[in-house]
């Protein structure tokens, strides 16, 4: 993407264009970014962290703009690059390493109690980048055997976590202590009512794993690994965005893993996700390899980039608009997938279904949660027409 003469123009898309000039720095040393970085004004660099932070990315802004601190002149951003390398990149490292260090801890624990597991997510994806900690996560995931994952949930409650809760795909737990590292040990990798199509392909995940010749450890094929990145990812656009950083990883995946175009190409196909994916592909080489820019990837782009990394309101209502689903309807009435998550006692008795319905509704009531339900069904009715199309425009496009 061409950044605009004006270095210090601040409108969004020269916001989004210093950001990956930053972000092309540290995943392949593209030079470009050091011009971009001599003539930063305060105010771009401000709109740069602010829309960093929101896409959990301000560790990368912090060590690209620290690296090229000595092309800087201005006064001001001189100051200002020591007090937010040190808030945003010590902080994070430490963070990391705490997180690292539990990971490591949960793996030997599984390894010691025989349990298969498979690291999913950003503990798979770190080393394709080039450090590792340059991968942030918000939390751990791995994958379990639903027939093990008791004995996972003990093995990690044997190493002081505490466990949260369970949903339709996975369990979690949370360390004690004022820097709570989150465990989400999966049984399942995708919700079903959001991509059941998708769901089919992986509920076969473990016909696509193999051992890694490391105790209990397995990992997914190339081919499957890809796969259930892009199913992430969609089911992130349809909450409202999926964040740079799965266009990062996808772009990393498409050069350093040993891929199989015509396995990968069978499995997206099959999860109805291709055309999906060939669109994600096309922004990421935008952003990265500086390909030329069309109105697809132009109109991803601006959902994507205002979404935020876990998408924003405005745009998961615009896009449950678009595929014709009654939001009330959605927000309500969840799949029986999940009702069955959260009421057991639906897998003998399915026709105890309608009370249960009642019985989420007045819990919704009491919890106050409704009043939350409330506030976006009012959004429901007043998305600007300008969203509407887009999502209209992107779901045909992306073949969603």
């Amino acid at each position: 993407m061409a950044i605009e003469e004006n270095r210090n123009s601040t409108d969004a898309r020269s916001v989004t264009g210093v950001l990956m000039a930053l972000l092309r720095s540290e995943l392949c040393d593209d030079t470009s970014a050091r011009e971009i970085i001599a003539g930063l004004s305060p105010d771009m660099l401000d709109a740069v962290y602010r829309l960093a932070l929101r896409h959990s990315l301000e560790h990368l802004v912090a060590d690209a703009i620290w690296k090229q601190r000595d092309h800087i002149t201005h006064p001001e951003i001189q100051e200002k690059i020591k007090y937010l390398h040190q808030k945003f990149l010590f902080g994070y490292v430490r963070t990391y390493t705490q997180r690292d260090y539990a990971y490591e801890q949960l793996c030997r624990q599984l390894e010691t109690d025989n349990i298969t597991y498979i690291p999913l997510k950003g503990m798979e994806l770190k080393s394709l980048w080039p450090e590792e900690w340059m991968r942030s996560c918000s939390d751990i995931d791995i994958l379990i055997p639903e027939e093990e994952l008791e004995a996972a949930r003990a093995s990690a409650q044997r190493l002081g976590f505490a466990y949260t809760g369970r949903s339709a795909h996975d369990i979690s737990l949370f360390s004690e202590g004022p820097d709570r590292v989150h465990i989400e040990l999966h049984y399942a990798t995708v919700e079903e009512e959001y991509l059941p199509q998708a769901q089919a392909v992986l509920s076969a995940v473990w016909e696509y794993a193999e051992p890694t010749g490391q105790g209990t450890r397995w990992r997914l094929q190339p081919e499957m690994l890809y796969f259930y990145h892009v199913a992430h990812m969609a089911k992130h656009f349809f909450h409202g965005g999926c964040g740079i950083r799965f266009f990062l990883d996808l772009w990393l995946m498409e050069h350093k893993l040993s891929l199989d175009p015509a396995k990968k190409n069978k499995l997206l196909d099959a999860g109805g996700l291709r055309k999906f994916a060939e669109g994600c592909v096309r922004l990421s080489k935008v952003w990265i390899e500086h390909a030329p820019a069309d109105q697809l990837t132009d109109t991803l782009e601006a959902y994507i980039v205002e979404g935020g990394i876990y998408g924003n309101l405005q745009n998961r209502v615009a896009v449950e608009q678009q595929q014709k689903r009654s939001y009330i309807f959605s927000r309500l009435f969840i799949p029986m997938s999940s009702m069955r998550e959260r009421y057991p006692i639906l897998k003998k008795c399915p026709f105890a279904l309608p009370a249960t319905y009642v019985h989420r509704i007045w819990n919704m009531i009491a919890s106050g949660r409704m009043k939350k339900t409330r506030r976006e069904l009012a959004l429901n009715r007043t998305i600007p027409e300008q969203d509407e199309q887009r999502a209209k425009y992107l779901i045909r496009h992306l073949g969603l």
